[in-house]
């Protein structure tokens, strides 16, 4: 834990701290409150431990305001004043070295393609191997998915893919700019499509407490969603109301009365998704 915290990116004018034999290794964390009221810093060493708070006594917000851009400044500024001191042991007797995934951070399995060996904690082993990972069947050229049904066993390739499912993808790909998402299946292929589609918000039976804007009108709700295909078409509707179709970019805004409601998601292929929400004064 305090080797992941001790490499978090620090502000700006510390960022090359690991080139210095000046700057000190800190496990630190900052917060920041909603509406830039307030702002922490926490820095912990083997010796010390710093707390810095910003802000105003009379929680008046400031914009910008934020941990990292403020507080976190003054907690290395301190840090630079306080004597050197050796980082934590490690605690060998309580850790095993195990095969990682590089991808997935879980246990490896025997098909994971990049694999680190890391020590963990013991109660770890228990844990399930990356899920993943999985053995997939590609044309001869690579550029489809196929299976029996549309494809010869003797022209078929495997392969293991990283396959990610749809919500986590969609976050994934934006700070992973190397994940691949499955290649189409072939036309007159036939797979279970049920999972494609995923609605990330609202998330199922959610309360929406819905803010008021400057005029004093209710504002909308923006609904996103993501399908396991980049190409997809989205056809969206709100208890059975048709709200309108979105390509690449699945999102949708619209006024919602307080009460509970079904939003409902179907594709171009038939697929659907369907959650319950409510929304309340």
């Amino acid at each position: 834990m305090f080797e992941a915290m001790s490499g978090l990116n620090r502000p700006e004018e510390e960022a090359d701290w690991q080139q210095f034999s000046s700057m000190k290794q800190v496990a630190w964390k900052t917060g920041t409150s909603y509406g830039g009221r307030d702002a922490w810093a926490i820095g912990v060493t083997p010796r010390y431990v710093v707390g810095v708070w910003v802000g105003n006594a009379t929680g008046e917000g400031r914009s910008g305001l934020t941990g990292v851009g403020y507080a976190a400044p003054i907690l290395f500024d301190i840090y630079s004043l306080l004597p050197d001191v050796p980082w934590f042991d490690q605690p060998y007797d309580e850790l095993e070295e195990v095969a990682v995934c590089r991808q997935s951070g879980h246990k490896a399995s025997a098909i994971c393609d990049e694999v680190d060996t890391v020590y963990i904690p013991r109660t770890g082993i228990a844990t399930a191997v990356c899920p993943y990972h999985r053995i997939v069947h590609l044309s001869q050229d690579g550029q489809y998915r196929v299976n029996s049904s549309c494809e010869s066993v003797s022209r078929m390739q495997e392969r293991s893919w990283f396959v990610l499912p749809p919500a986590q993808a969609y976050y994934y790909k934006n700070y992973h700019v190397e994940y691949q998402a499955l290649p189409p299946l072939k036309p007159g292929c036939e797979e279970d499509q049920s999972r494609q589609i995923a609605i990330l918000y609202p998330e199922h039976q959610a309360v929406l407490y819905l803010p008021k804007g400057f005029s004093g009108e209710r504002e909308k709700v923006v609904m996103r969603a993501t399908h396991a295909r980049s190409d997809a078409t989205f056809y969206w509707h709100l208890d059975d109301v048709y709200l309108g179709e979105t390509r690449q970019i699945h999102q949708m805004a619209c006024l919602v009365e307080p009460g509970n409601h079904i939003l409902t998601l179907l594709d171009e292929d038939g697929n659907r998704r369907s959650i319950l929400f409510e929304v309340r004064k």
